[in-house]
Parts: C-alpha cells; sequence; structure tokens
C-alpha cells in the first residue's frame, strides 16, 4: 500500500510546494518595494541599485516555477482522481477523493458520508489496498 499512499499524497506535496513559491514570491515582491526608491531617491543605507534588478530576475524565476508547479498539479489531479474513481466499491472511490483530493481529514469524510470514524479508519486502509491492487500490484 506504500505505492497507493505515495501517489494519492503526492498532491498535497505539490499544493505545499506551490504554497511555498506564492510566499517567496510575496517576500520578493515586499522586497523589491523597499528598494524602489533606489531609483527615485537617496540610497537607502547598505543596498545597491542591483538589488532591484537581482529582486526582478528573482521574482520572474519564482513566477516561471509557480506556474509550471501549477500546471503540474492540475495534470496530477486530473490524474489521480480518473484512477480514484475507477476503484470499486464507489464508496472506496468516494472515500479516496474527500481524503486526497478535498485533503478532508478522516473524522470529516466520515460525517459526510454518513459513517463513523472508525468505519471510515478500516475502510481507508481497504480502499488504499484496492488501489494498490488496481494499479500496482
Amino acid at each position: 500500500m506504500r505505492e497507493a499512499r505515495a501517489e494519492l499524497e503526492s498532491l498535497a506535496h505539490l499544493d505545499r510546494r506551490i504554497d511555498i513559491r506564492t510566499e517567496e514570491i510575496k517576500r520578493l515582491t515586499a522586497r523589491m518595494r523597499s528598494l524602489q526608491a533606489c531609483g527615485t531617491s537617496e540610497p537607502v543605507s547598505g543596498t545597491k541599485c542591483h538589488d532591484l534588478s537581482d529582486s526582478v530576475a528573482a521574482l520572474l524565476d519564482l513566477r516561471a516555477e509557480l506556474d509550471a508547479d501549477i500546471d503540474k498539479w492540475i495534470e496530477e489531479r486530473q490524474r489521480i482522481v480518473r484512477r480514484i474513481y475507477a476503484v470499486q466499491p464507489p464508496e472506496y472511490a468516494s472515500l479516496l477523493y474527500y481524503h486526497y483530493v478535498l485533503t478532508m481529514p478522516l473524522y470529516q469524510v466520515a460525517e459526510k458520508m454518513g459513517y463513523s470514524y472508525i468505519w471510515a479508519r478500516i475502510r481507508h486502509g481497504e480502499a488504499l489496498a484496492a488501489y494498490q491492487e488496481r494499479y500496482f500490484d
């Protein structure tokens, strides 16, 4: 079941990578704003005008990486969703979708599906096994 879990969790890893890049873009944008004064007034102590051009280049690189990560996330999400919905029985597919695609904790999945948390934990293992068997065994 290791391969099944790793594949399904890959969406969350990509999502975190997108969040990290987004935060880095925000940080660089704020830094650039503080450096913009360089060209219009006296330089701020300890800064150089070329810092702004370096920041712009870094920002453009990060935005390109973010775009690539988002494209990869969309493709991977579509692929995994197709695979999830091929898992039988349908309640396994629903459980996997809610938990791995919508990132709902199992207790919320159980509530949404009208079952107990224990049911969700047991069925989660069974659903992972079904996914593993279908795609990796």
